[in-house]
């Protein structure tokens, strides 16, 4: 959310915590505060690590119904749109 390639801030993944790193970055929830809009968020916008929804990007931010915890799925019967369907047999993924 910031339009900064991994090459240019060295965070090549989603398990760090970019802030204490970038703390000058502007990401687009902050760009569009400076500009007038009110920012609201809900559930993983800045990836998985605790400390990555800084309260300061959000006018106002909805935790998670489940549990503040993006990684916390609970049950199948949480997300009933997405029926399960078993990994084909072979990993036959050669295509991706």
């Amino acid at each position: 959310m910031t339009g900064l390639r991994s090459s240019s801030t060295g965070l090549y993944d989603n398990n760090h915590w970019w802030y204490p790193n970038w703390p000058e970055v502007v990401t687009l929830p902050v760009h569009f505060r400076k500009h007038g809009y009110q920012v609201v968020g809900s559930g993983k916008i800045f990836h998985h690590t605790a400390g990555n929804n800084p309260p300061n990007q959000w006018d106002y931010f909805e935790r998670f119904l489940f549990r503040n915890d993006p990684w916390f799925r609970g049950s199948k019967l949480n997300y009933p749109w997405s029926r399960h369907t078993p990994y084909p047999r072979g990993f036959p993924f050669g295509g991706v």
